[in-house]
């Protein structure tokens, strides 16, 4: 199955991609949409706080990197991903950790577009999700593989892997204890 995967710019998404077995038929993009820019949008629209911002990339310079396998290349806009659509015809696009935004285009473009987010969906869908989940106690969570639709992270649940936060370890440490869960789910879906 061909596959083209797109993962986030950071640590988190350079050790998932450590673990992967790549094969002829997988076609790796780093996700270079967020910029500088969007985060302040995000934070004057009130979608995420300063606070956890910081706390978020706290926990970035924190985590250690490994070294990762050989990505293809990098994109940046929905035009760069439907070039890349077009060129590979690939039967499924998977996002790990990728900011980028899709618009309807590329949603109805032909290959099925999954997410893998790393908390219950859609309960705990879109940006901050982990420390809702902590803030509201909602410790039982899942790593959740949806299809992807034009509501960010609404999408029909296709595969979950639970894990459980621990409330007296801190928000670094959940986060981790969250995205190894969704590493997890990442290696399956690529099997």
């Amino acid at each position: 199955m061909r596959t083209i995967l797109i993962v986030g710019s950071d640590k988190i998404s350079a050790n998932a991609l450590a673990k992967i077995q790549v094969s002829g038929d997988l076609y790796i993009f780093i996700d270079r949409s967020t910029t500088i820019k969007r985060v302040i949008r995000l934070i004057r629209k009130r979608v995420i706080s300063p606070i956890l911002i910081l706390r978020m990339f706290l926990c970035e310079q924190l985590r250690s990197r490994v070294a990762t396998t050989v990505v293809n290349q990098s994109l940046k806009s929905n035009q760069d991903l439907l070039d890349v659509i077009k060129d590979l015809s690939p039967d499924r696009v998977v996002l790990f950790r990728a900011g980028l935004i899709l618009n309807r285009e590329i949603i109805s473009s032909g290959p099925q577009i999954l997410n893998i987010h790393a908390a219950s969906v859609p309960q705990y869908g879109g940006i901050g999700s982990i420390y809702r989940a902590l803030r509201k106690g909602a410790f039982e969570q899942s790593a959740s593989l949806h299809v992807v639709t034009e509501e960010i992270d609404r999408g029909e649940v296709l595969d979950e892997e639970r894990y459980v936060l621990i409330p007296g370890l801190g928000y670094c440490a959940n986060e981790r204890i969250a995205y190894e869960a969704a590493t997890n789910l990442l290696i399956r879906t690529l099997k």
